[in-house]
């Protein structure tokens, strides 16, 4: 599971370091073995979020109050600015004001996505360590408030069986994705896109790239010969 916090080091603390006794039976007699199992922190990384995740996160957030102080949001009692909300409006400036409610300045504009940092639980070895961490991320408060599960977008192939084409006929593989978007109109930029972004085969995306190239050329040699009528 990936999750995307608006703070750039976000960190939660699952479990301490734990000590324990467990009883051992050996050869009729209990004997005691110490166990010591270390903590499980999870520490968000900055700038790993993918463009579609952070635009999943700024969404999230666009307009939703935040239940904390935000350090930079604060006037100069120390107390939260009015009216703070969540990533989007990050990006222009809040005005700043004093116990009195006279304003002493203005924040620094910022973009929220250059604040956004990740934590993927991919990233833990152990089985038991990933399940624990994903459930205290699930459950715990801050989720939806500082941090957000993320999803990856799923982008549907050209046609159903897009997957399954195979060379037949004489034709490389290559060749039959190239017909086949010759002979049914499929858009071949959409087709190089979920290549691209797939299997990402040199021959398959050379071949669209043709399809494009030439389409482009034909585009340009139709408008040359228009002639204008007045």
């Amino acid at each position: 599971m990936r999750f995307v916090s608006r703070s750039a080091n976000y960190m939660m603390i699952v479990r301490g370091d734990q000590e324990y006794e467990v009883f051992e039976t050996a050869e009729g007699t209990m004997i005691p073995r110490h166990i010591k199992k270390p903590g499980l922190i999870l520490e968000f990384k900055h700038g790993m979020a993918k463009p579609d995740e952070t635009y999943a996160a700024m969404m999230h957030w666009a307009g939703t109050p935040t239940r904390r102080t935000d350090p930079e949001r604060v006037d100069a009692s120390g107390h939260s600015a009015p009216d703070v909300f969540g990533a989007v409006p990050y990006q222009r400036g809040v005005t700043i004001q004093d116990g009195v409610g006279r304003i002493t300045g203005v924040s620094n504009p910022s973009r929220p996505d250059f604040n956004f940092s990740l934590y993927d639980t991919e990233w833990l070895a152990d089985k038991d360590d990933r399940e624990e961490a994903e459930r205290a991320l699930l459950s715990n408060a801050d989720n939806g408030d500082w941090y957000v599960k993320v999803d990856a977008v799923v982008v549907p192939p050209p046609w159903p069986n897009y997957e399954k084409v195979r060379a037949k006929k004489g034709m490389t593989v290559a060749e039959a994705i190239a017909t086949k978007c010759l002979e049914d109109g499929y858009n071949p930029q959409a087709v190089l896109s979920y290549e691209r972004a797939h299997a990402n085969r040199a021959a398959v995306v050379e071949a669209l790239e043709k399809i494009i190239v030439d389409r482009d050329a034909l585009a340009e040699e139709a408008e040359a010969l228009e002639v204008e009528v007045i």
